[in-house]
């Protein structure tokens, strides 16, 4: 793999890593997300059950409320007192004795509100009803419980989905994946459970709401209040009937002032009274009445709502798009690599017709130095009966010559013939479609998604990539020119080998058949028989180097039209029908390829 290749490659891988960081750090994000919208909207619908099914209601806040009104009534009550001028007289006396007691009942409110405060470790602002605020703290702490089982479902849920839904966890890693997916898991797999604890943080919410001794703050308020009525009760039985009887008898017509003051008082105490008597009496007839029939919403409702919230977060989806222009880039670099048929193809052509070439001029050098051997052999004296022998010798040493020359004109038109199929093919480029620039990437990014990435496999990821049927078209292409050529390369070789180089071997072996035969019969022709028989063999020898062998069926061998053809048919005694009875020429064949046919006399 070139160096190019292998940093492209290594920038895709770190691409991936840091998106599938990213995917995963979205799914953690959102799962957040979707778990707090639940826990607020629970939260909400707890609330709000809350206020519906308590048997108190807002009958214990009155208390308060009305414990206020009743301190600010004696308040005011004070501040008008001071008005009422004179030293001496029965009215100022009664008047003082009254606003005595208030100030008392003032200080022992406030004592009250401090020592429960004190108690209950929360201090409420003076403007709020610490009876409303106990009751905040009690569904808050029903809220926080069911929060909290919350929080701990979505802290093991990505755990739990990894191990337990391996399959849905690789969906929600995809990178075609929304939140679809993971809310959908939340609502079938999380709602249920989620449920049951939100009834259970209701039923103990409403349980501490209904319970008023368990609720200090209102216990010591209801007291407070009902103490204040039974004070103010003996006030107006005692006090405020003696100030009536004196402000009566009082005839002072200077006195008129301090008179309508006196009655002011009067009807705001009588005032105070008659509306605190209906606020005790109401609070005790709901603390005497049965607790409300808790009527949660069924889980079909709660489903419905918390559907509805997850479904209002806005849609996610991946963002991949730089990952997928590296990926579908490398993709269409393939074609590169797929390209690299064309060289070693022209490779092979090379090799071809070098090793043609190569064998032929080692046969050319066997007859040169066969001819060299030939001319420098001292040929005896030969008798005039034997000049036959001397007319074979030099026909064998110019046929050996023609050879030579003829073998060296052929070599040089193969080579050129050769280079010429050679640049013929490098000058084709195939080059992909259109249709395969636009395939390619989008069929590796299906490819990838379903793919393992457990490690950094992206070569292996592209090996397997190159068997998609994607590139068969652009490899059909590339593979119908590869074998255009090569197809033309063999028949060109194939055409050499047979008409040229083993047309020469043949040749020189009818000499061997023929003419050496009758030289052997000459006792001074030893040394050339000898050198056309060592040259003979090196030829053989050259020739199964390149795994050429002969076919010399032996006699008496049954006829076979694939390697022998029948130059004569003759009848023979000995030989039935379709025997050999004798080899011409022999036969080649390169490994199962038969080159040429062997001649031979066949019986009829």
């Amino acid at each position: 793999m070139s160096a190019t290749r292998t940093a492209r490659r290594q920038a895709l891988w770190d691409s991936w890593v840091n998106l599938d960081a990213s995917v995963k750090k979205d799914i953690e994000l959102r799962t957040n997300e979707i778990f707090t919208n639940i826990g607020r909207a629970a939260g909400v619908i707890l609330e709000r059950n809350a206020a519906r099914f308590s048997r108190l209601g807002t009958g214990d806040e009155d208390v308060y409320t009305r414990l206020e009104e009743l301190m600010d009534v004696y308040r005011r009550v004070i501040e008008l007192a001071q008005s009422i001028y004179g030293d001496e007289g029965m009215t100022r006396v009664l008047i003082g004795g009254i606003c005595e007691v208030l100030r008392s009942r003032l200080t022992e409110f406030e004592v009250a509100k401090h020592e429960i405060e004190k108690n209950s470790g929360v201090s409420y602002p003076s403007f709020e009803n610490p009876i409303l605020q106990e009751k905040c703290l009690i569904v808050a702490r029903a809220v926080s419980y069911v929060n909290g089982h919350i929080k701990s479902i979505s802290k093991g849920f990505i755990p739990w989905v990894q191990d337990e839904m391996p399959d849905q966890w690789a969906q929600l890693c995809s990178l075609e994946c929304t939140d679809t997916a993971l809310k959908e898991i939340v609502v079938r797999e999380c709602l249920a459970e989620i449920y049951i604890n939100f009834q259970k943080g209701l039923r103990i919410c409403l349980a501490e709401l209904d319970d008023l001794y368990s609720r200090k703050i209102t216990g010591m308020y209801t007291e407070l209040i009902t103490r204040e009525w039974e004070e103010l009760a003996n006030i107006i039985k005692v006090q405020v009937r003696a100030l009536e009887t004196v402000a009566a008898e009082n005839t002072d017509p200077t006195d008129t002032e301090n008179l309508e003051t006196v009655y002011t008082i009067l009807d705001m105490l009588r005032v105070g009274y008659q509306q605190t008597g209906p606020v005790i009496r109401r609070f005790q007839e709901m603390l005497s009445s049965p607790p409300v029939r808790m009527m949660a919403p069924d889980y079909e409702e709660f489903e419905e709502a918390m559907v509805a919230v997850i479904n209002s977060i806005e849609p996610w989806q991946v963002q991949a798009e730089d990952f997928f222009q590296l990926l579908g880039d490398e993709a269409v670099a393939l074609f590169g690599q797929l390209q690299s048929e064309m060289p070693k193809t022209a490779h092979r052509i090379k090799r071809a017709v070098s090793d043609e070439r190569f064998l032929a001029e080692a046969v050319a050098r066997e007859f040169v130095k066969l001819y060299k051997s030939l001319i420098s052999q001292e040929v005896p004296d030969i008798s005039q009966d034997n000049r036959l022998y001397h007319d074979i010798l030099a026909g064998i040493t110019e046929t050996v010559e023609i050879k030579i020359e003829s073998l060296q004109e052929s070599i040089e038109a193969f080579d050129a013939k050769g280079q010429e199929l050679l640049h013929a093919f490098a000058q084709v480029k195939i080059t992909p479609s259109d249709d395969d620039l636009r395939l390619v990437p989008d069929a590796a990014k299906n490819a990838w998604l379903d793919f393992p990435h457990d490690n950094d496999n992206v070569a292996v990821f592209f090996t397997t990539f190159l068997e998609d049927r994607v590139f068969d078209g652009y490899k059909a292409r590339v593979q119908k020119h590869v074998a255009n050529y090569l197809d033309k390369v063999d028949k060109f070789t194939f055409r050499f080998k047979k008409e040229v180089l083993l047309y020469e071997v043949c040749t020189f072996e009818e000499i061997f058949t023929h003419s050496v035969s009758r030289l052997r019969e000459l006792a001074d022709m030893v040394d050339v028989v000898a050198l056309l028989d060592t040259a003979f063999a090196r030829l053989t020898t050259l020739l199964k180097k390149s795994n050429i062998t002969t076919i010399r069926p032996m006699a008496h061998e049954a006829f076979n039209a694939f390697e022998h053809e029948i130059m004569v048919a003759e009848s023979q005694e000995g030989f039935a029908k379709g025997e050999i009875i004798k080899v011409l020429n022999a036969g080649y064949r390169q490994g199962d390829k038969v080159i040429l046919r062997a001649n031979v006399i066949a019986a009829r």
